[in-house]
């Protein structure tokens, strides 16, 4: 729950306002992008993500991320 509410902090102000955690499963992280262009730019972060959310969590909770285009298109008033 912590990782949602830091994720600003985590993903920083741009790439949170184009993806999102959905869920955890066995130190996998499922993120949500709303766009082809943003799901790259998360494939491209991956690392440093993986990175800020171990430091931020003080152990290894995340091994990987997998980035997913948002089933319904992005959220009105933000487009690529």
């Amino acid at each position: 729950a912590q990782l949602w509410e830091k994720w600003p902090q985590v993903a920083g102000p741009t790439l949170c306002r184009f993806g999102r955690p959905v869920k955890f499963k066995k130190k996998k992280l499922y993120v949500e992008a709303d766009g082809a262009v943003w799901m790259h730019r998360y494939a491209y972060a991956r690392p440093a993500l993986v990175e800020r959310i171990n430091r931020l969590a003080g152990y290894e909770l995340v091994t990987d991320i997998h980035v997913a285009l948002r089933p319904d298109g992005p959220p009105e008033g933000t487009q690529d």
